[in-house]
């Protein structure tokens, strides 16, 4: 049996709240836009796509050791962007800032380790941390990107701390995606 999973954190109650207010603010000047779910919202380390449900011990086992190698990371969600660019966008993102050179870390060690055991290909681009707000399936049909050009520089959401790496399990469903929590992993605390 197979299923869709992915690894990835998970930023905090307020800041997905702060995220749920902008989403509703913009959801109302813009048309065309496929908006994410305030509980869905999450930063992807690395998407596994289908596996064989018989991998999930091996996952468990090489995260639960990975974790030991990392403390919590501080964060702060910050700006509004799009992919790859305002003149055709495709994604709208809230950007992530602070320590970010140790989640590019962590995430490259989540890559590192689960490189074996995903059928789905790396992708080539360099990571780059950021929440998904929305999706543009259809360019041509969408309106509104100025007011989130406009939104874009007083962004602030909020911080968070990154302690623990979640492994999702993901139904894609008409109304989107549906994620259910299998594990968690929580990053080492540096006992002072």
């Amino acid at each position: 049996m197979t299923l869709r999973a992915f690894i990835a954190v998970d930023p905090s109650d307020e800041v997905v709240r702060r995220l749920a207010e902008t989403i509703r603010s913009l959801e109302r000047k813009t048309t065309g836009f496929r908006w994410v779910r305030p509980e869905a919202i999450h930063l992807t380390l690395r998407f596994l796509g289908e596996i064989e449900e018989s991998l999930i011990d091996e996952i468990d086992r090489r995260l639960g050791q990975l974790v030991g190698s990392h403390e919590p990371i501080s964060l702060s969600a910050a700006g509004l962007g799009f992919f790859p660019g305002p003149e055709k966008p495709r994604v709208v993102w809230a950007g992530l800032e602070g320590q970010t050179e140790r989640l590019a870390g962590l995430q490259k060690d989540v890559q590192a380790q689960m490189k074996d055991l995903s059928v789905h290909k790396e992708e080539d681009r360099s990571f780059t941390p950021h929440l998904t707000l929305a999706r543009i399936p259809h360019f041509r049909g969408a309106s509104g990107i100025s007011s989130i050009l406009q939104a874009a520089p007083e962004a602030r959401f909020g911080e968070f701390v990154v302690d623990r790496l979640l492994l999702y399990k993901s139904r894609l469903t008409p109304e989107g995606a549906s994620y259910t929590k299998l594990r968690e992993y929580k990053l080492r605390v540096n006992e002072a």
